[in-house]
């Protein structure tokens, strides 16, 4: 994870073309991904166009995901993983 708002439960995973193209750093996050997941968190994957020619409505994204994760329960389908 490259980025992380614990409190709200939001990570952010940038994803560059050597995990689009290396097959163990592309098991290993997404491996990583689906557990955070597990234990209730939103993943947020990014690319390049992301935060390049779409970063405003990355930011928004992330805003309000941090919102929400500090206001209310996120989805607790997985709850008893913890």
């Amino acid at each position: 994870m490259d980025l992380a708002y614990p409190a709200a439960r939001v990570a952010i995973e940038y994803e560059s073309d050597l995990h689009r193209t290396d097959p163990a750093t592309f098991r290993k996050d997404l491996t990583r991904g689906e557990h955070l997941k597990d234990v209730d968190w939103w993943l947020v994957r990014a690319t390049a166009d992301d935060v390049g020619r779409g970063v405003d409505r990355f930011v928004q994204r992330v805003r309000r995901l941090l919102q929400a994760g500090l206001s209310a329960p996120h989805d607790h389908r997985f709850a008893t993983l913890r």
